[in-house]
């Protein structure tokens, strides 16, 4: 009963689980795996029609797990999500398999996780996650992270923007840095964090966000978003960010309406990437 219940409120329409961080979703995907393998074998100990809601939420929340996956099959970092922890997805799509379960993947170049709040854009070379939803469910956003607006991408198989993720749930300035705004590929306000992230699980103000235009053409692909996180700040800043990616460049615009003191915008490289100085070469 329990379960009939907190299925039809922790999972979203668009596939995802409430808390909108893809480790979580790998592991409660898993879980639920092995709820409806045990229900195979104990034929007696749950409910057919049970075990045939869980197929269908499985094979959704399997398909947003493959949205919010980058090109190297492993996840993004979006709230707290780290690598190590959570199965593979290529590990759950064949359990899923094992089990009778074939999920739909989108195969279109723009993904709308509208519920959750996540979208992606991507073409042969390049696939961009980008954040522009929730930070949680109200009731329970521990987990969440002031990263509204924040963006990675992967280009030719490779990471190259990300955000930082995590690396421990202690109370410690670590913490506190790892859910902050400045630790993630967006822009902060005034060096204070969109949404009032505090302790190692709690959320005081939180933003709202607005998708303003998402545009499909043939040539690119364009989302427009922005968030009332910094209303409070004197002179009510507005972070307006445009993402534009085609076939051989993104562009990233950010607009900030209102008075502000500072704003920093951080895009952060996977660790893996060589910077190399090049304005010293001679162009051919």
């Amino acid at each position: 009963r329990i379960y009939r219940k907190e299925i039809t409120k922790q999972i979203l329409q668009d596939g995802g689980h409430y808390e909108r961080s893809p480790m979580y979703q790998s592991i409660i995907i898993e879980d639920l795996l092995d709820l409806i393998n045990a229900g195979l074998y104990w034929k007696d100990k749950l409910e057919p029609e049970f075990i045939d809601i869980l197929k269908l939420k499985v094979a959704d929340m399997i398909s947003w797990l493959d949205s919010m996956t980058h090109q190297d099959g492993k996840i993004s970092f979006f709230n707290d999500s780290t690598l190590d922890i959570s199965p593979l997805l290529q590990d759950i799509k064949d359990y899923s398999l094992k089990l009778g379960i074939n999920p739909n993947y989108s195969p279109t170049k723009l993904v709308k996780l509208e519920e959750s709040g996540y979208y992606i854009l991507r073409n042969e070379k390049a696939k961009l996650l980008i954040d522009i939803g929730p930070l949680g469910p109200n009731h329970q956003p521990g987990h969440g992270h002031a990263d509204t607006l924040s963006f990675e991408l992967s280009i030719f198989g490779n990471r190259l923007i990300v955000n930082t993720g995590i690396s421990t749930y202690e109370v410690s300035n670590r913490r506190l840095y790892e859910r902050s705004t400045k630790a993630h590929s967006t822009v902060e306000i005034n060096e204070k964090n969109s949404s009032e992230v505090w302790k190692s699980f709690r959320v005081a103000r939180r933003v709202n966000t607005e998708v303003l235009c998402i545009e499909e053409a043939k040539t690119h692909l364009l989302i427009k978003g922005t968030h009332d996180g910094y209303f409070s700040e004197t002179g009510s800043p507005q972070h307006v960010r445009q993402w534009y990616l085609d076939e051989n460049c993104l562009k990233v615009n950010d607009v900030i309406n209102g008075a502000f003191n500072k704003a920093t915008a951080r895009f952060f490289l996977h660790p893996s990437v060589i910077i190399e100085d090049v304005s010293t070469l001679r162009l051919p």
